[in-house]
Parts: structure tokens; C-alpha cells; sequence
């Protein structure tokens, strides 16, 4: 109980030490207009903090030259009103600070009047979602925090009118996916950050065009692999923060076209295969991190090394990455053509597809012919991993007697299966539902035409 004490009685000196620091900042005397927020008018700053704006929201008056608006802390909860009363009053500002407050939901228009926008922080709020417009009178827009809310998902287009941004924070959100469009052609991106939240996979072109990107941070998702392309677009990458995941395996290009590497955690993660060449010609490497949890490799290897110490220096890393590292990570025999989109694993003699978890590319079309599969459950597990399967063939196993009625479900894609020159009995009613698009399949010698 005393530590309690006396932890929350620190926790108040440091608000007490900010506040006077963030008065203290300021050269001129602000005029306070209501509780807990100043005015500074030479300075043309609005700032609360530790406010109730959810009471006192409509005593606040801000000139039209205010160029910088702070309300910290201040349980604000109605963004129309505050829009209303606020954004629309200040058509001038540049820098808005709304974090840490109650806001649950913003109109899409929220920042229409402010198309000198430079700089948004909406961190530590409850948003659930952004309106895909949110941001798209702001073309000088350099920096947006969305950090510590509730956000499942982003439109493609959310950044769309953004082409000054430099810094995008996302961390501590529950995205599951994140689309191949969110950052194209951001070629004044910096800094992205996604950390701390659910990403499993991420699409091979997501990180495209970014010439300038310096800073990626994926660390505490639930990455299970990563396409070899990943971070091909992205020449001027520095640190990159992986720490934290699922990874089994590494491309041995994934940082081929990243000569400008300097920072690289890949702790705590499931690797259990690092390939000899993975730093080869990196000359401006200085840290790397394999600690924690990376059981499947040499202990050597499981390290950090740095070349800020006097042993385990990068080249230490290199020389045994040379002893203990593997000539290739790659698990199949299988053709991928990346024109097409197509993974031919096809006469393989496979009789599993556990293989292929670890093929991190979206496949639009999948050859498994003439294997020995049986599992129509394991491919379901595949198809979950990959959603954009548009084409499947699976002729000539040993898929016998009744399918897993869920083996489509996460093949909503789907418009061709070949499941013929097999011993299958019976499929439920319910084997196609969850395939709108589905038009032909194949079970026996003949085709059928479904059309939904």
C-alpha cells in the first residue's frame, strides 16, 4: 500500500511538473477562459489541459488567426460539437492535439475548415474508426497520430490526399489487415509506425514507393512471414523493428534492395531459419537482435549483436552466419510465377500443404494437382492464410468420402475449383456458400457451371 502511495503521488508531481513546464513555455500570459484551458493570443495557441470539455466545451472562444490548438487530457467526447464550435472558428490552424481524451467517432468533415492542417494527434481516444475522407482537404498534412485506439481497419484510400505526409503512428490499434494502397506513392514518408496490433500477414506491395522511408516499426503483431519483396520499395530504410512476432523463416532477399540498414530487432520471435546471405554487403549495419524466444536456431545466433560492444559485433553476426546460417529458407519445390500470381505445386508427391504456410505471396491461382492430399481441413487452414485464392485445383489426390463443409469459408474469392480424379462420396449443401463469385467446378471428368 505505502508503494501504491507513493507511485500515485509521483504520478501527480510529474502532472504538476508538466503543467508549469507547458506555462512555462510560453513568453507571453495567457488568459484563462475557462477551466483549465488558456488562450495565448500574441502566441494565437488555445490550450487545455486536464479540462472538462465534456461540461464547459461551449465557454471556449477561439480567434480565426489561432494557428495551434492542444486539449490534452480533457475527457472532450463530442467531436460535432467541437467541430461546430471550434475547428470552424479556426479556419488557420496547423497543429491540432486531441489526445487523451473520450472521442468515440468523428464526422467525416471534421476537418474540412482546416486545410492548413500540418500536424493531427488523436492518440489514446476510443476511436473505432476513421472515415475514409477524414483527411482529404489536407494536402500539407505532415503528420497523423492515431495511435491507441480501437481501429480494425483502414480504407485503401484513408491517405489517399495526403502526399506530404512524413510520419504515420498506428501502433496500439487491433488492425488485422492492412491494405496494399494505405501508403502508395508517399514519397515524403519518413516514419510509419504499426506496432501493437493484430497484423498476421502483410501484402507484398504495401511498403511500394516510399523512397524516403527511414523508420518501420511491426514490432508485437503476429507476422507468421514475410513476402521476399516486402521492403523493396523502401531503398532508405534504417530501422527496421520486427521484434515481437511470429516469424519462422526469412527470405534470404528480404533486405536486398536495404543497403542503407542500420537497425534490425528481430527478438522474440519463432525463427528457425536465417539464411547465410541475409546481411551479405550490409555496410552500415550496426545492431541486430535474434534474442528471446527464437528457439529454432544456434544459440549462437540467438544474440544481439552490436557494434557498440566489445564482442558479438556485426562482424561477429557475419562470419557466423557463415557457420550456422542456411544456405536457403525456402521449404517447397513448388514454381511460383509472379506475373500471374501462381504457385504450381502440382506432381510434388505432397502429402501435406504444411510446407506452404510459411509462402508468403498472395496466390491467385494454387496447382496441387496430382499429389497424395487427403485433408480437406488443412486446406481449409491454407485458404484461411490465403484469402485471394481465385483458382484451385486439386485433381488427382486422395481426397476421399464427405469435405469439410468449411474447407471454401475463407475463399470468398474463389471462382474456379477442380476437385475431380478423386474418391469424394458426398459434399454438403453448405460447401459453397460462402463463394459468391464461384462459376465453375470440377468433380469428375465434366465440369458444372454455377452461376450465383
Amino acid at each position: 500500500m505505502f508503494e501504491l502511495g507513493m507511485a500515485y503521488k509521483n504520478f501527480l508531481m510529474c502532472i504538476i511538473i508538466f503543467v508549469f513546464c507547458q506555462r512555462l513555455g510560453h513568453t507571453k500570459k495567457g488568459q484563462r477562459i475557462a477551466y483549465n484551458c488558456w488562450l495565448y493570443t500574441e502566441e494565437m495557441i488555445l490550450e487545455c489541459f486536464l479540462a472538462r470539455l465534456d461540461i464547459t466545451l461551449l465557454q471556449l472562444k477561439v480567434p480565426p488567426n489561432t494557428t495551434n490548438i492542444s486539449c490534452m487530457h480533457s475527457q472532450l467526447d463530442n467531436a460535432n460539437l467541437f467541430q461546430s464550435h471550434i475547428l470552424q472558428s479556426a479556419a488557420s490552424i496547423e497543429f491540432v492535439n486531441l489526445a487523451y481524451n473520450e472521442l468515440t467517432e468523428l464526422p467525416e468533415e471534421f476537418f474540412k475548415s482546416n486545410r492548413n492542417l500540418t500536424e493531427i494527434n488523436l492518440r489514446n481516444n476510443k476511436l473505432a474508426t476513421v472515415p475514409r475522407n477524414l483527411f482529404q482537404f489536407l494536402k500539407e498534412l505532415r503528420l497523423i497520430d492515431l495511435s491507441n485506439n480501437f481501429l480494425t481497419s483502414l480504407s485503401g484510400d484513408t491517405f489517399a490526399m495526403n502526399p506530404k505526409l512524413q510520419i504515420v503512428e498506428l501502433w496500439k490499434n487491433q488492425l488485422q489487415f492492412v491494405s496494399e494502397e494505405l501508403f502508395r506513392n508517399m514519397k515524403e514518408m519518413e516514419k510509419i509506425s504499426l506496432s501493437r496490433n493484430h497484423l498476421e500477414f502483410l501484402p507484398s506491395n504495401v511498403f511500394m514507393d516510399l523512397s524516403n522511408l527511414q523508420d518501420l516499426y511491426l514490432f508485437k503483431n503476429k507476422l507468421k512471414c514475410l513476402p521476399s519483396t516486402i521492403f523493396y520499395g523502401a531503398p532508405k530504410l534504417s530501422v527496421i523493428h520486427l521484434g515481437y512476432n511470429n516469424l519462422q523463416i526469412l527470405p534470404e532477399d528480404l533486405f536486398a534492395k536495404n543497403m542503407q540498414v542500420t537497425n534490425v530487432k528481430l527478438w522474440a520471435n519463432k525463427l528457425t531459419c536465417i539464411p547465410k546471405i541475409l546481411f551479405e554487403n550490409h555496410k552500415d549495419l550496426e545492431s541486430v537482435n535474434f534474442l528471446l524466444r527464437n528457439w529454432g536456431i544456434p544459440i549462437n545466433l540467438r544474440q544481439r549483436f552490436s557494434n557498440n560492444q566489445a564482442y558479438n559485433t556485426i562482424y561477429d553476426l557475419q562470419r557466423l552466419l557463415q557457420m550456422y546460417g542456411n544456405d536457403t529458407c525456402i521449404q517447397h519445390s513448388c514454381e511460383w510465377d509472379k506475373s500471374s500470381s501462381t504457385l504450381d505445386c502440382s506432381y510434388r508427391n505432397m502429402s501435406s500443404v504444411e510446407k506452404l504456410r510459411n509462402f508468403c505471396e498472395n496466390i491467385r491461382h494454387l496447382k496441387l494437382n496430382g499429389n497424395r492430399l487427403r485433408d480437406s481441413t488443412e486446406i481449409a487452414s491454407l485458404l484461411e492464410m490465403q484469402q485471394e485464392v481465385r483458382i484451385l485445383e486439386l485433381q488427382n489426390n486422395h481426397f476421399s468420402g464427405k469435405l469439410n463443409e468449411r474447407m471454401l469459408e475463407k475463399a470468398e474469392y474463389l471462382s474456379s475449383i477442380d476437385l475431380s480424379a478423386n474418391q469424394i462420396t458426398e459434399i454438403s449443401e453448405k460447401f459453397f456458400k460462402y463463394c459468391p463469385f464461384l462459376q465453375v467446378r470440377f468433380f469428375k471428368s465434366y465440369a458444372h457451371t454455377v452461376y450465383s
